[in-house]
């Protein structure tokens, strides 16, 4: 056990430092807000449970145990009776990591002498943390500084989103007759800098995934994106999306995320259908949570003018590959070489590339046929060996 009376917490996030608070042994009433806190993390709060009522002691939050001795020497009984102090930490944006409790205790003659600390996320079961239950039965007058919690190997404690609130709570039971109080404290006096409470970790406002690299390239008929990130936490997925004009971008794939890891993963998507000029790419990130991030987009300018309508033999027919400036109606028509119809296909052509097939087609092998394309706005043609 540590015999010292003051803390010297190194990262602190959140920390409670009572030296403002000992003029004529007044009490601290109600919650207190931290008196230290990281600018990324919303204002930390430690308060009372419904069985502890505020008690006169300089430099300290102090307070009495309301329920009778026989009702308070388990823990269950401290939980069911309200004997414990609550701390509730949340980050403001980004992530939070909490690594270490760092806390002093001040307790009375006849004060709980048994305590346990344990935290709980988004009001869910509490889980219990450190060794074991700590045991302290002295009366020290300034209180004795506990040995300090290691929280740096609990997962759920570790790259918490914003969208969670993480409490702690410090169970005391153990008390006897008497007047029966404990707290967090005590500083020593007015000048002293030294926190009775703090909570170490750290705070990041970005979002969980390093992107390495972001790629655009035009290849036949189509745009191949890569990317690649160094590291991930909590990544859900990725959205796709793509823009003429770089400002309104809509979504035209996904990708599924690694969850979290520290090693490189390669992402890939194929743009079958790009837009005839300049496309614009970019990536939207979303974590397990929810918390979404668009990353700077990429540009890549294509075009198919000397592959604008295309045709191939399949096994049934004919595709026809045709790249259109608007959305509009066309017809597709199958000649012999003498010029004889064949056969013809009414179809509807979205803006970019567009693909169909006249499938189930009585066409001679080893024969050339033509493939025509009429629109109001264009008139193509293509031979195929069939």
């Amino acid at each position: 056990m540590i015999i010292s009376n003051s803390l010297n917490a190194q990262t602190v996030i959140a920390g409670w430092n009572l030296k403002a608070y000992g003029t004529n042994s007044n009490s601290i009433p109600g919650s207190l807000n931290a008196t230290s806190k990281d600018p990324n993390i919303e204002t930390p709060v430690l308060a009372r449970g419904g069985g502890l009522t505020s008690s006169d002691v300089n430099y300290a939050y102090f307070s009495n145990v309301t329920s009778t001795s026989t009702l308070g020497n388990s823990s269950a009984d401290a939980v069911t009776n309200g004997d414990f102090y609550t701390v509730t930490l949340k980050a403001a944006n980004g992530l939070m990591n909490v690594t270490k409790i760092n806390y002093q205790l001040y307790r009375s003659l006849n004060g709980p002498n048994s305590f346990r600390w344990a935290y709980s996320i988004n009001g869910g079961t509490f889980t219990s943390v450190g060794a074991s239950d700590v045991s302290y039965s002295s009366t020290e007058s300034l209180g004795l500084v506990q040995t300090a919690i290691d929280l740096s190997g609990i997962v759920a404690l570790q790259n918490v989103p914003s969208t969670s609130t993480v409490t702690f709570r410090l169970l005391g039971w153990g008390a006897t007759t008497g007047t029966r109080r404990f707290g967090l404290g005590r500083n020593a006096n007015a000048s002293d800098d030294s926190f009775v409470l703090s909570f170490e970790g750290s705070l990041s406002n970005t979002l969980p995934v390093n992107l390495t690299s972001f790629t655009a390239k035009a290849q036949a008929n189509a745009v191949q994106l890569n990317w690649q990130t160094a590291s991930e936490q909590n990544n859900s997925h990725f959205e796709v999306l793509r823009s003429t004009d770089g400002t309104d971008f809509r979504v035209i794939g996904r990708r599924d995320g690694h969850g979290t890891t520290n090693q490189t993963n390669t992402y890939n998507f194929l743009d079958a259908k790009p837009l005839s000029g300049t496309n614009y790419y970019a990536l939207k990130q979303y974590d397990l949570n929810g918390d979404n991030k668009q990353f700077d987009a990429i540009s890549v300018k294509f075009s198919l003018s000397n592959n604008a309508f295309n045709a191939a033999s399949t096994s049934s027919g004919i595709k026809v590959i045709v790249n259109s400036e608007v959305d509009e109606s066309a017809n597709i028509s199958i000649f012999d070489i003498s010029g004889k119809l064949l056969t013809s296909k009414q179809i509807t052509l979205n803006k970019g590339v567009n693909e169909t097939e006249l499938a189930n087609l009585d066409l001679a092998k080893n024969k050339l046929y033509l493939v025509k394309l009429k629109s109001a706005n264009q008139s193509q043609t293509a031979k195929i060996l069939k």
